[in-house]
């Protein structure tokens, strides 16, 4: 039937073919009453069951499958047909199932629905259901239809299927009410929602761009997107710019909304070193308190006092059939005095080397002792330095319901020494955790290379306790004897002191540095590189588990972005089946990357791990992080990226066999001598930069480190001011 040069079909969803769970895009078959074949429909819908009504406005199109339906708008409906509801109930409704339904649709009929509304209790007279199992029918229909209206009115908002389902796990049934008291909650509490998705759906809420709501949501995402991207703040001026530019308002006109913001406790004002800055709430309070335990530990006396120091170190070097350097005594000196230590080198300085002595002679005076790191990785790399068990630090605390840790100020660590490595990495959040768990009485060491990145989350926790000069500290300048013959440590440390890494390519040796041509030919260079990774298993590497692309970029033709596309294409292009989400292609095989710390799954930003299975059916993808089986449905995989090439950031507190660095003129917004030593760190057996001598040269020269607000380094001198009066350590608490 045609309707103002359209057509209008209708009928019962027979079978869903295809539903893709980002956009609400489906393929299904539609009997429509007439004795024919079911009619394939093509449309977009936020909820879509077998066995329900549809009705859809349109035109029906010729194509190599035959003639279907694309539909222009889509009307779904709860079934009427008995055929229907049986369906409907099956498939639609989880934990049901097909003899449940037909139990119930044999009972009830067409009154199935009202029954379950009006008179639940006769559901448990029904042969097998029993008031247990009608409870939690009436519960999950309940529940369904709450979803499905929550569905509805986000997807007319604008939002995804995918990020409504997220919407729904956060808010439940009260979804809908939140989001029209004030759509820009959005942005502030729901992973993967940014500001402009959130001003989209206000927008189309009708809500003014002059909106308090608005314009106080643009001011603290301004914030937001800084602690993002690694700061603990940001200066006021900045942020009234960048949100006036997000808001495309004059920047007079946003001091009120401040105010609001301020008075409402959403952001806090304060300064550091001297500029007036804006924080969140809950990374400001976490540095102050981090500041305020770390500086009253670092004053305590030991609770275990190690006598004879020069004699046990003497005695540990011959027990381990090791010869320390002067430097490296003493850092082993400090930390056996000290409550708190920090000791911080560069690669081959002899960290290792350092803490296998420390546990050893505390071992030896029968100290109980805590190993964490950063990474599963980096924990296994200290478990072979020291010799004992090391964990993560997520693991040593123990993650409990909703995320909380179960190690923390009410149930704290039984340890008299804590030793973390790479705390390089180490953000504000998890810092602050690993404090609040630890007594008073446990000495701390900290180990890590301050000239490194810093972590992917907000702060820069190492540098900034060492640059306040407040807690006793050994930095290790020169690469030991041994290590010094490897080209990878040799060259790390020429970058790190301002020096051009040595250019060329010995086979004999595990340092490379090679120019495919991207000067001269960007695509041939490219294809070079590509073929350079592929041909490394010539030299006994797998190329996607033991090669890691290292970029400076997401961005570009060399960037991570495009460089997964032709790695996966070139290393992992046949594998099947493949599941597409969110813009990534997800195959058996592949190489990929958590992009968000999830405490469910114990995942954590920036853990690689590798597709085990593909499930179509199910829809859904596992993968294995190094024996954490992990399965992601449909509407999660935002949290995946490919990880063939990955950046530099992403890659902190990991090694990798091998090393492989594309550093080009089109990097130059990035090209700096902490990113390049970084890279270069990261390699333990091989490490191939490919580029231009240009590109290395402007990063070697650039020794500018990436802007930081934080107040750590603040808040600890302000301690160490207060507490100068003192002129004896206190006691260690009881």
């Amino acid at each position: 039937m045609a309707a103002q040069g359209r057509d209008v079909i209708s009928g019962t969803v027979k079978n869903l073919t295809f539903r893709n769970e980002e956009n609400g895009y489906f393929i299904a078959k539609l009997d429509t009453g007439d004795g024919k074949e079911p009619t394939a429909v093509l449309g977009y819908t936020p909820v879509i069951v077998e066995g329900e009504h549809l009705e859809a406005t349109g035109t029906f199109e010729r194509s190599k499958w035959g003639t279907q339906f694309k539909a222009a708008s889509v009307r779904v409906v709860p079934p009427t047909s008995l055929e229907g509801i049986e369906k409907y109930l099956a498939s639609g409704i989880k934990g049901i199932g097909k003899a449940f339904a037909k139990r119930l649709v044999g009972a009830f009929g067409k009154d199935v629905f009202k029954v379950i509304d009006e008179s639940p209790e006769q559901l448990a007279a029904v042969k097998g259901i029993g008031k247990v199992k009608a409870q939690s029918i009436v519960e999950v229909i309940t529940e369904a239809k709450a979803t499905r209206s929550i569905m509805v009115f986000l997807h007319s908002n604008g939002i995804s299927t995918a990020r409504a389902n997220r919407i729904f796990k956060m808010y439940g049934e009260k979804a809908v009410e939140k989001i029209q008291e004030n759509p820009y909650v959005l942005c502030q509490d729901i992973w993967g929602i940014g500001f402009d998705l959130a001003d989209k759906v206000a927008r189309s809420m009708g809500y003014a761009m002059e909106s308090e709501f608005r314009l106080r949501a643009g001011i603290r995402f301004a914030v937001m997107e800084a602690t993002a991207q690694g700061s603990c703040g940001l200066p006021l001026s900045m942020v009234m710019a960048r949100a006036a530019d997000k808001l495309s308002l004059p920047e007079a006109g946003l001091d009120k909304a401040l105010k609001a913001e301020l008075d409402a406790k959403g952001l806090i004002l304060d300064s550091t070193e001297g500029e007036k800055c804006l924080f969140l709430p809950k990374v400001y309070n976490a540095e102050r308190q981090i500041a305020s335990k770390l500086f009253r530990m670092s004053q305590l006396r030991p609770r275990t006092v190690i006598t004879d120091i020069e004699d046990k170190i003497l005695h540990a070097e011959l027990e381990l059939g090791i010869d320390l350097e002067e430097a490296q005594k003493e850092a082993v000196r400090v930390a056996l005095e000290n409550q708190v230590t920090v000791i911080t080198g560069g690669p081959g300085t002899g960290k290792s080397t350092i803490t296998k002595v420390i546990t050893t002679i505390f071992r030896e005076a029968g100290v109980t002792m805590q190993l964490v790191a950063p990474t599963g990785k980096a924990s296994r790399r200290l478990s072979e330095a020291s010799q004992m068990g090391a964990q993560t630090v997520h693991k040593t605390l123990g993650v409990g319901g909703k995320g909380q840790f179960n190690f923390n100020e009410h149930n704290q660590l039984t340890t008299d020494l804590f030793l973390g490595d790479e705390w390089s990495m180490v953000d504000v959040a998890l810092f602050q955790s690993v404090l609040v768990a630890l007594p008073f009485y446990t000495r701390l060491v900290i180990l890590g290379d301050v000239d490194q990145l810093p972590s992917v989350g907000p702060g820069k926790v190492l540098k900034d306790i060492i640059d306040s000069g407040v807690i006793p500290t050994v930095r290790l300048l020169k690469p030991f004897r041994q290590a010094a013959k490897s080209k990878i440590i040799s060259n790390a440390h020429k970058v790190n002191n301002g020096e051009i890494p040595d250019v060329g390519m010995d086979e004999s040796s595990d340092f490379a540095f090679v120019d495919p041509g991207f000067k001269e030919d960007k695509a041939a260079g490219i294809a070079k590189m590509l073929e350079f990774i592929r041909d490394l298993w010539k030299k006994g590497y797998d190329p996607i588990r033991d090669v890691q692309v290292l970029a400076p970029l997401k961005k570009g033709d060399l960037g991570t972005i495009a460089l997964n596309l032709a790695l996966k294409k070139m290393l992992n292009g046949d594998a099947q089946p493949t599941l597409e989400r969110f813009g990534q292609v997800f195959s058996p095989g592949d190489k990929v990357i958590q992009k968000k710390n999830s405490y469910e799954k114990m995942v954590f930003n920036g853990d690689i791990g590798y597709v085990a299975e593909v499930d179509l059916e199910e829809k859904t993808v596992t993968v294995d992080f190094d024996g954490n089986i992990v399965v992601y449905a449909a509407n999660e995989l935002e949290e995946l990226d490919l990880a063939f090439a990955i950046t530099v950031h992403k890659s902190q507190g990991s090694e990798f066999p091998v090393v492989v660095m594309p550093l080009d003129s089109s990097h130059y917004v990035m090209l700096k001598r902490n990113l390049l030593y970084t890279a270069m760190t990261r390699a333990k057996k091989y490490m191939v930069v490919m580029g231009t001598k240009w590109a290395a040269e402007k990063a070697v020269e650039n020794s500018q480190i990436d802007e930081r607000y934080s107040k750590l380094k603040d808040w600890l001198i302000f301690e160490s001011k207060r507490s100068q009066q003192f002129e004896v350590r206190e006691e260690v608490p009881a």
